[in-house]
Parts: structure tokens; sequence; C-alpha cells
């Protein structure tokens, strides 16, 4: 003690008392200043270590949660698909790429919508307008197929028309982008057709590449119909056609590919409990796809526009079996603003009830019975060409000149009988490239001479079937009418 008294002693002497003072508090500030730091320090260090330990805990806590959601949700999932009660827009893998604001443009964009490509496979639509009411006196219930762009439509007035049944767009998948859009229209035309009694079916529009698109599809239409809390009673098609349209993503699909898509979504339909049905165009069905593997278990609906109209023409002339048949999209109808398609049911009575046809296709050669039970009365034809047809009576027409003799009639091999109606002698020529043949069947060995355009024929009679007699070269031939235009 002495010793530091002494050491204070000289400091005062030699710096003084006030500096040797002021020195002395700055050191005691300097040294407690380390020690609060030092045990800050010490704290955060501490406080740090605990807080990593716990959210290293928290974490991995997370991440098990995760785990457990993501299998709860694949669980979910799997059982949704089962029951259709999963948000639809959960379903779609494509529409995920895009944000809400790309998905409605998507939507508004009609270049996407594929009601709009090009596709002249059905045929050549009627050049006037067809009233609904020339097909009033038809024994087969008669329909409409409607989609948004019919707009507004008038159900109650609709029903009073004399309309039985209504196939309604719910929904479609886009040309390019591949992403599903519901129809604007869908929920409310398929209460209102409901509400005024019309038998209720809907139809998705695909332009599906590979079965688990297809079966997306199914899905999402099944959970739509589940959200709209509504039943319907004619069941749910599967509309897939345009495959010569380059600017759709099912352009060179194979044809094994395109029939697996179909059958894809057709399964999971009627696995579901709904009517399953196939609808194209006649051009698709005969060189896109496997018909028969389709009709084989599900109904075809085919569109096909020909000359003539049902009734007057009272089926057309697609050779396999159907059930329905889009005759024209010119039809007019009481409570709809433009045109509108209109289609007949061979199964459906205008009462609703089920009937056995007393139509068949053209080349029919057996009768199977339909996959659904609610309707196996219903008669579906295959097409054959193993046998062949007969022609019988004769009737004498001039053209340019010359006589020639026309069968009056034909019985088809399979004894179907076609009965000729003349007509006024008229020059036409193929739309496209055109067989000729020697009888009304569309057999492999009886092809007399192909034409293309603009190489005239004459037409001087036809058949309710499709088929016309023509002269060519100084021949009678045969071919179907709908592939002819006038000149």
């Amino acid at each position: 003690m002495d010793f530091i008294k002494g050491q204070i002693a000289k400091l005062i002497l030699r710096f003084g008392l006030r500096n040797v003072v002021i020195g002395a508090v700055s050191s005691v500030v300097a040294i407690a200043g380390i020690t609060t730091g030092t045990v800050i320090a010490i704290n955060n260090f501490t406080n740090n270590t605990s807080k990593v330990q716990e959210e290293t805990s928290e974490n991995a806590d997370s991440t098990e949660n995760l785990e457990s959601n993501e299998e709860s949700s694949e669980e979910a999932t799997e059982e949704s698909t089962e029951t259709t009660t999963v948000d639809s827009s959960t379903i779609v893998s494509n529409n995920a790429k895009y944000t809400s604001e790309e998905l409605e443009e998507i939507a508004n964009d009609t270049s996407e919508d594929p009601v709009y490509q090009s596709d002249s496979d059905t045929g050549t639509a009627t050049a006037t307008t067809v009233s609904q009411t020339t097909a009033s006196s038809s024994e087969y219930a008669l329909g409409i197929d409607v989609s948004k762009y019919q707009g507004n439509i008038d159900w109650s007035s609709v029903a009073s028309s004399g309309i039985d049944f209504a196939f309604i767009r719910i929904g479609y998948r886009t040309l390019v982008s591949g992403v599903v859009c519901e129809d604007p229209y869908a929920e409310y035309n398929i209460k209102q057709a409901l509400a005024n009694g019309l038998k209720v079916g809907v139809y998705f529009y695909s332009t599906a590449t590979t079965e688990a698109e297809a079966i997306e599809e199914a899905n999402w239409v099944l959970a739509k119909l589940s959200e709209y809390g509504v039943s319907i009673n004619l069941g749910i098609s599967f509309d897939y056609e345009g495959f010569a349209n380059s600017s759709n993503r099912i352009y060179g699909l194979s044809t094994s590919q395109r029939t697996a898509n179909a059958m894809a979504f057709l399964n999971k339909i009627s696995s579901s409990g709904y009517t399953a049905i196939f609808y194209s165009n006649t051009y698709s069905l005969n060189n896109y796809l496997n018909k028969s593997t389709i009709s084989a278990s599900y109904k075809i609906w085919v569109a096909q526009y020909l000359p003539s109209v049902y009734p007057d023409t009272t089926n057309p002339s697609y050779s396999g079996a159907y059930s329905f048949w889009q005759y024209t999209n010119s039809g007019s109808v009481s409570g709809i603003s433009g045109n509108v398609d209109l289609d007949v049911c061979y199964y459906l009575s205008r009462s609703g009830s089920t009937i056995s046809s007393s139509t068949e296709t053209t080349k029919a050669s057996t009768t199977t019975q339909s996959s659904d039970s609610s309707s196996t009365s219903e008669t579906t034809q295959q097409a054959s060409s193993t046998t062949a047809g007969s022609s019988s009576g004769l009737v004498t027409v001039t053209v340019d000149s010359v006589e020639y003799s026309l069968p009056v009639s034909y019985t088809t091999s399979s004894g179907t009988l076609f009965t000729f109606s003349l007509c006024e002698a008229a020059t036409y020529t193929p739309k496209v490239e055109l067989n000729l043949r020697t009888s009304p069947e569309q057999d492999t060995d009886n092809v007399a001479t192909t034409i293309a355009n603009g190489t005239n024929v004459v037409v001087v009679a036809t058949t309710s079937y499709g088929w016309a007699q023509v002269i060519y070269n100084g021949n009678v031939y045969y071919c179907v009418y709908s592939y002819l235009t006038s000149v």
C-alpha cells in the first residue's frame, strides 16, 4: 500500500493533481467498458447458440411435418381422384405453368379455343339455315349441342320448340398451350336445360397429347360436375378432332396414341358411373382413329353434314357404329340467337324412352349390344366387305343424249336396302381426291377409278344413306355424295 501511495505522490509531483485524477477516471471507464462488452458478447454467444439449437429443432419438426403433409396430400389427391371432390384447378398440370392472370388471358384468346380451328372434315354444311321444326315428325329424340358461342340461351323456349336433349360444352383444352378452360356458360346452361326438362349431357373438347392428359381432363370434368352440384342424365362426351390442323398440339400423333388417349378418358368416365360417348367427324373416325376399338365399348356421336339433312336423309353415310348424328351446324332453334348444331339420337324416342333403332348404318353386317345397360336394346353395326351386294330393278335416264340404265335399288352385303331417287342431272367435282366405285359400298375391291378436284361427274340419283349414282366416261359409278361439290 505504501508503495502505491509513493507512486501516486510521484505522479502528482510530475503531472499535477488534476491530470492524475482525470487519467485515473478514464482508466476506470475504459476497464468498465471492456468488462461490459465482454459480458455482452458472452451473453450474445450463449443466446445465439441456444437460438440456433431451437431453430434446428423447429426446422427438423417442420421438415417432418412437411413430409407428413405431402404424404397426406398425396393420399388426399388419390382419394379425390376416386371421389371427384378435389378442386378441379389442382388436377391439371399444364395450368400450373401459368399465373392466374395468364390463364385468364389464355381463356379469352379465341385463337386458343379449338372450336375455332379450321376443320372441314365434317363435310359441307347446308347452305341454308335448317329449322328444328323440319325434323319434328321424327320418331327419334332431337337435340342440340351448345357452347359459349350461342350466348345467353332461353332454355324455356328451346324446350318448347321440341328439342329433347342437349349436349353442353363444359370445358376444353387449348390448342397450343394445353391449358384446360371452363366454358363460362357451362353451369348456367346445364342447370337451365335440366330445369326445363331436357335430357342433358356434357362434352369436353380435348387436345390431349397423352393418356395422362386425357385422364386429367376426365377428372376435371367430374370435379366440375360435382362443383356445380348437378346430376346429368345423358352422359359425358369426349370431343376429339382436328388432327390435320398443324396449329393443333395433337397434330402428328399416331393413330394408336390418339385412340389410347380417347380410351383413357372414356374409361375414366365410365368407371365413374357415367355413360361415356365419343364424338368426332367421319373423316377423323375413318382416317385418324381405330374406330372399331372405341365403338366396341362406347357410344359414337358422329358429325357429318350432307347436302340433304335429317329427316330427309335419315342417316349419315358413315359406315361404322353410331348412336348420335350431328347433321348440321346451321340449325335454327327458338331461344337461341344465330346458328346451332342439330343432332339426332337413334336409341331414344321423342318421349325420352329407350327404343330399338329400326334404321341401320351403311354396310351394316353385325348387330352388337351397347355396353351401356340403360340402352341394351340399341342396335349398332360394324362394316364388312366379305359378301357382295346386289342391284335390282332398272330405270333409264338420258345424259348428253346418251341413255343409261340405272339400278333402282341396291341391297348391301349385310342386307340393307338402298333405294335410289332420281334427281335433276347436275355436274359436280370432288372436293379433293375421290374414289368412284362399282357398287355403293366402301369395299377395297370395288374401286373402279380415282378422280381429283376439277374432274367432273354428273349426279343422276341419290340415296338417303349418303350415296350418289354418277355418270363418268360413259359409265355408271357410285360415290359418297358429301365428297362432291357443285360446279
